[in-house]
């Protein structure tokens, strides 16, 4: 079966598009999947900035009520020093509870403490930068000067990813315009309101980000696998399944094939076997139609044998292809011995797949081979054997055992007629007391004589 050609070229075809579907497979999975991880990377970045921009809202209030209420007053104490840039206000300093302080913190210096007073360093920090900066601890660093540079050229805003010590951030910047509460402070640098007086400057950590974006790529990675792994499970699965499915059709073709040549085969033997010829000629021919026939493994070799009651044996009455030694060694076989007289003996079956024990006449030189040796009976009159070469190690079929049935039927029929025939012709020329020769015989073979005579032109006389 499975060197058939259209199951090759099946298999083969089955093949190319099972891989080209399992790349097909790879490269669309893959795709998404890169595109997904694409997507986290610009997730992880719109995460860092929706955090800059709470940061700076919520500084942004504090800032605008800080100035909008003109400062706050908070404790001299805990790290909190007086400003000195509202030294020249004299209420920069009032008595507080219990015998303390209470200094005015603008929005710009409430900003720088609570940035300082915060604890940790990768956090969201969030500082105020000037162009012209009163302290240096509001002086820009290299990138803040460059996002203030930026807003100066026209820049509602500027944010981006960096890299710094080692560690990824997103920074942002937005402008500080200054109001007229700004001008106590920075009346003598010539600040006018409405101007670019700094930024309020945002820096958040992504790492943080990046360990909880990994853990959910993890989860995308592991989800992308199992769905490839099902997929292609599901492609091997077809795969294995459309095979089954191809080799069973071609099975079932080689099956109605073979059933169809059998049919046409039967057909050529009984066409035979009712055919106006000697009765030997037509054991011969039905022996070589079914030589020929499409059994697999089936050899050009073969014999039929008729079977006597009397002697218990087999005669050969027709063989095709056999060794000479075996036209003396199988001329007349016992019941019983070797495979035709096991055959003849139990009148059933017997398959032989290669020389056996049971194969008891054998030759020098002998090929291995194997054997079907079909009984020939009428109901339960035994008329004979024949028996079929084929390759050694043949397997058993059903179908072909179907098939010489049908072939040991007919020839049956055939048998079981030529003997009626001898019996009708015996009775009519010999006597039946005497078993001699009786008139009708000589008046026979007269006319016989005679008519062949007449057709060669010769003269008898009687």
């Amino acid at each position: 079966m499975t060197n058939d050609p259209s199951l090759r070229v099946s298999t083969k075809r089955r093949r190319i598009l099972g891989l080209a579907a399992a790349i097909l497979w790879t490269l669309a999975l893959g795709g998404t999947l890169a595109w997904n991880l694409w997507q986290q990377g610009g997730v992880l970045l719109d995460e860092g900035r929706n955090q800059a921009r709470a940061a700076l809202e919520t500084q942004a209030a504090m800032r605008y009520f800080v100035t909008h209420v003109g400062g706050i007053y908070v404790p001299v104490a805990k790290g909190v020093e007086p400003n000195p840039f509202l030294a020249h206000l004299s209420y920069r300093d009032i008595p507080g509870p219990n015998s303390g302080t209470l200094t005015l913190v603008n929005s710009s210096y409430l900003i720088r403490l609570v940035d300082e007073m915060t604890p940790g360093r990768d956090r969201v920090r969030v500082r105020a930068v000037a162009i012209d900066p009163l302290s240096e601890k509001n002086a820009p660093d290299t990138w803040e000067r460059e996002a203030l540079h930026r807003i100066r050229s026209g820049a509602s805003e500027w944010g981006e990813m960096v890299i710094e010590e080692g560690k990824r951030w997103w920074r942002e910047l937005r402008p500080r315009i200054a109001s007229a509460e700004c001008l106590d402070c920075h009346r003598g640098q010539g600040v006018k309101t409405g101007e670019i007086l700094g930024g309020l400057s945002v820096r958040v950590p992504l790492d943080p980000l990046q360990a909880i974006m990994a853990r959910q790529r993890m989860g995308v990675w592991l989800g992308y696998g199992l769905i490839w792994f099902l997929g292609l499970g599901g492609g091997i699965w077809g795969y294995v399944l459309t095979g089954r499915w191809a080799r069973q059709r071609v099975a079932m073709e080689g099956k109605l094939k073979r059933e169809l040549d059998n049919e046409r085969t039967l057909g050529d033997i009984l066409e035979i076997s009712l055919a106006e010829m000697p009765f030997e000629s037509r054991l011969h021919r039905i022996l070589e139609v079914t030589t020929r026939s499409s059994l697999a493994d089936l050899e050009p070799r073969g014999a039929v044998f008729l079977a006597d009651p009397e002697t218990e044996s087999l005669h050969m009455a027709a063989q095709v292809g056999l060794a000479p030694v075996l036209l003396d060694a199988c001329a007349q076989i016992s019941f019983g011995h070797c495979l035709c007289g096991r055959a003849a003996s139990t009148r059933e079956l017997v398959f032989a797949g290669c020389v056996d024990e049971r194969h008891e006449t054998r030759y020098p030189n002998m090929t291995a081979h194997g054997h079907y040796c079909m009984p020939i009976h009428s109901g339960e009159r035994l008329l004979g054997v024949f028996t079929l070469y084929i390759a050694e190690g043949h397997v058993r079929d059903q179908q072909e055992q179907l098939f010489l049935t049908s072939v040991a039927d007919i020839l049956g029929n055939l048998i079981e007629r030529h003997l009626a025939r001898q019996s009708l012709e015996h009775q009519a020329f010999y006597d039946e007391l005497t078993g001699l020769p009786n008139r009708s015989l000589f008046l026979d073979r007269l006319r016989h004589h005679l008519g062949g005579g007449r057709g060669q032109g010769e003269v008898l006389s009687a």
